[in-house]
């Protein structure tokens, strides 16, 4: 490991994480002289990866990441692949859509149409956990039973969000047995009281381990029969777009 690049990624990194920091902070927050972060930060600025507000001397990610992930979108076909799906999908259901990915040990959102009256907060470029989404659960069920078992010695402790959410390991891997029976995985008050979910996985999707789909709206309007009528939606769109990733 290059330790210079790896202390400029964490400045990245920091940065993405607060939003915009000063030089002091960056300097505490990451342990290493003011001069140091001093030096990278004037680099990344050079490259284009960072801009410095001239008033206050704090320094923000650039819009260059936008579009290195705009690219790499549309090299892979993805918004070509799965935007006519996920719009169609929106339009059917009137609710919230996500597209996420596996990254690491979380979903990172890469897509979102939101029609529904409740805003979960979930942002393109975000991440959320993955024992209590929809999403999450449908992407661990998915993966070799190995697999899921290195990933999850990242997400332990489970963090709570609501008193429906699972803390244990065993209950999480119960589930995602359920789940992978059934082929699609729910979130009922999870993550968020009133939000209900069910995501499906994406297979063959380009580059990654683990991609999937998810429904997300409120709870009074996910009734049983409702419910059932989501499910057959969203795992029609998953096989739709996984038959384009294979032609």
């Amino acid at each position: 490991m290059i330790l210079s690049v790896k202390k400029a990624m964490d400045i990245l990194d920091c940065i993405d994480q607060k939003g915009r920091m000063s030089l002091k902070d960056l300097s505490n927050q990451l342990g290493m002289p003011k001069s140091t972060a001093c030096q990278l930060a004037q680099t990344l600025e050079a490259c284009g990866y960072l801009q410095q507000d001239s008033g206050t001397g704090d320094y923000f990610l650039s819009y260059k990441f936008f579009r290195i992930g705009y690219d790499i979108l549309e090299k892979l076909g993805i918004r070509e692949c799965v935007l006519p799906v996920i719009e169609k999908l929106s339009k059917e259901t009137q609710e919230t859509i996500n597209l996420s990915v596996l990254d690491e040990a979380k979903a990172l959102y890469i897509e979102k149409i939101e029609t529904s009256l409740i805003h979960t907060g979930i942002k393109v470029g975000s991440h959320a956990p993955l024992h209590c989404t929809a999403s999450g659960k449908a992407m661990l069920a998915s993966l070799p039973r190995e697999k899921i078992s290195d990933v999850l010695e990242k997400c332990v402790p489970f963090e709570v969000f609501t008193e429906k959410t699972i803390v244990t390991v065993e209950d999480l891997l119960n589930e995602l047995e359920v789940c992978r029976d059934q082929g699609y995985a729910l979130c009922k008050d999870e993550i968020a009281k009133g939000v209900y979910a069910v995501g499906a996985v994406i297979h063959g999707y380009p580059g990654r381990e683990a991609a999937a789909l998810s429904i997300a709206g409120p709870s009074n309007r996910f009734t049983p029969e409702r419910m059932s009528e989501l499910i057959d939606l969203i795992l029609e769109a998953c096989e739709a777009i996984s038959r384009k990733f294979k032609a």
